[in-house]
């Protein structure tokens, strides 16, 4: 009798183990999407900003507020929180704005302007290298001195990211 007790303890410890499996996948699949949106929205809201900027003051502002915004999406990205459906979604986002500011000339200006030490967006430069055969490139993580008023490139090369 002991045996059977054992036995049908055993099977619901793991139907236990199961069940508790797939409520953590569940949990992540609600906090992917409730991150995804969230960054979604917050993007939405710093290009429309950008959009509505009519001197290039205020559009270097309005493109590091951009910046960031994708920065600390990056961030979040590589500290895994992003999963399914939401998560493909939120990459294939970050990476078509990437694109919009590689084709946008004064945009592209700003964000070499942006970038002010080597660690500058850091983690945007480690995802355009992760996508690097959906999006060309980014910036180089050089950053020239202040003093000869040069500024870093626009790169194609991997192995300049």
């Amino acid at each position: 009798m002991l045996d059977v007790l054992a036995g049908v303890a055993s099977v619901a410890t793991i139907g236990g183990l199961f069940y508790a499996g797939y409520q953590l996948r569940q949990a992540r699949m609600a906090a992917s999407a409730t991150t995804s949106a969230h960054i979604l929205s917050n993007i939405r809201s710093r290009i429309e900003d950008v959009s509505n900027q009519i001197n290039e003051r205020s559009l270097y502002a309005a493109t590091c507020d951009l910046l960031n915004e994708l920065e600390l999406s990056c961030a979040i990205y590589f500290d895994g929180q992003f999963g399914g459906r939401t998560g493909k979604l939120s990459v294939s986002f970050i990476k078509d704005i990437l694109r919009m500011l590689e084709n946008n000339p004064k945009m592209l200006a700003c964000v070499k302007r942006a970038i002010q030490e080597p660690d500058t967006f850091e983690c945007l430069r480690k995802f355009a290298r992760k996508y690097k055969k959906d999006w060309q490139g980014f910036v180089s993580p050089s950053v020239h001195s202040q003093q000869s008023g040069e500024r870093a490139q626009m790169v194609g090369s991997q192995d300049e990211i």
